[in-house]
């Protein structure tokens, strides 16, 4: 038989189901780019979205923006109907509907890596934007860590929190990482002094603010005249606890009956949208931020888009990271926050905040920079 005419061999792995073929690591050999940079999604597909969602999506955003001819994927696991626009939105978006907790079973237990669960992409290194079930990843990976708490204190989190901290192996996910990132000096310390990690292989990105991401309902008002805010209310490494004393001792004067305290975050109360809550940050009379640690706080620099009087901890990173004009108390002594609240309270036009983040392009070009350094050639 001619050569031209033989029948190509039956590849053996053609027939096998996607999920398998997953798990065995198949590639299908698609072209070569630049660059390939795979992140993990998987944080901004939360039911809600918070600070670690919020920055995972803004870093995307910016990562894509300074690529030039190299490629971002976004990758997503899970059995969502759909995606939020923002993760829809980018042009490569390989989503893999396998159950999370699958997902969490098969890469514990090193039956498969997270990156393996997407081989028919071309992988050239791997971006982790917070601690996440992905095993031992078979490319160079970067991990941007935001805080160490669960370390420094693990009393802070509910017994399903500790276990999910135990199952993923944050030790081993930080320890193996080809280069860190941390969201402030504060954590990149931690990682050096809890866990030894060389600091050469730590770089501290720049936080920013994404300022169209700012907006609120004009229409949307709170039916309270004076409110102080204050978030976190069933976590107890926020501390809330301190805010609702201070403030009970703050009515008893008659001069400030009327100011009502909003906690969010409290038990079986319904959580506000982020319109709904950007436009509680910007009416709010004072903006509180009691917290035991915090790797970064970005609540206060969102209250300080908006001239918001914030008073914030004297713990761990929010002296280094606090917009201008915060003003600071102690964490174990509410008696402080009454004082600072009266203050503000009397003189509001004094105490009024002002951040200078603006944008994250800086960080993305370090990001793109620093896979760059570590991909596979």
């Amino acid at each position: 038989m001619p050569a031209s005419s033989r029948a190509k061999p039956r590849d053996p792995f053609e027939a096998i189901p996607p999920l398998v073929a997953s798990l065995l690591g198949r590639d299908n050999g698609k072209s070569e780019v630049a660059m390939r940079i795979l992140m993990d999604g998987r944080p901004m597909l939360r039911p809600w979205m918070g600070g670690v969602p919020r920055l995972t999506a803004s870093l995307a955003s910016a990562i894509k923006s300074v690529l030039g001819e190299d490629e971002l994927i976004i990758e997503t696991t899970g059995l969502q109907r759909g995606s939020p626009a923002f993760v829809s939105s980018f042009k490569l978006h390989a989503s893999r509907k396998i159950p999370n907790k699958l997902v969490a079973l098969l890469t514990f237990t090193g039956l498969t890596s997270y990156e393996r669960l997407f081989h028919d992409q071309k992988q050239d290194v791997l971006f982790l934007p917070n601690l996440e079930f992905v095993g031992r990843p078979s490319i160079p990976y970067a991990l941007l860590v935001h805080d160490l708490s669960f370390l420094i204190e693990p009393r802070w989190f509910d017994r399903k929190s500790r276990i999910w901290h135990a199952l993923v192996k944050p030790r081993s996910l930080i320890k193996n990482a080809a280069h860190l990132f941390a969201v402030s000096q504060r954590t990149k310390d931690d990682l050096v002094r809890l866990l030894g990690i060389d600091p050469t292989r730590i770089t501290v990105i720049p936080m920013g603010l994404d300022r169209a991401e700012l907006s609120f309902d004009s229409s949307f008002k709170f039916q309270v005249s004076r409110y102080i805010l204050c978030l976190g209310g069933s976590n107890t490494r926020k501390n809330a606890s301190c805010v609702i004393a201070a403030h009970a001792e703050l009515i008893k004067d008659p001069t400030y009956k009327d100011v009502e305290l909003v906690m969010i975050g409290s038990p079986n109360a319904p959580r506000p949208s982020d319109i709904e809550l950007f436009a509680l940050m910007r009416d709010a009379a004072i903006f509180c931020y009691p917290s035991w640690y915090e790797g970064f706080g970005m609540p206060l620099h969102e209250a300080a888009r908006f001239g918001t009087p914030c008073i914030a901890s004297t713990a761990s990173s929010l002296p280094e990271i606090a917009p201008e004009g915060t003003t600071f108390a102690s964490p174990a002594k509410p008696h402080h926050w009454t004082e600072a609240m009266c203050q503000i309270l009397d003189n509001p036009e004094k105490y009024r905040t002002n951040t200078v983040l603006d944008g994250w392009n800086e960080a993305g070009r370090i990001i793109v920079e620093t896979l760059k350094a570590i991909a596979i050639r």
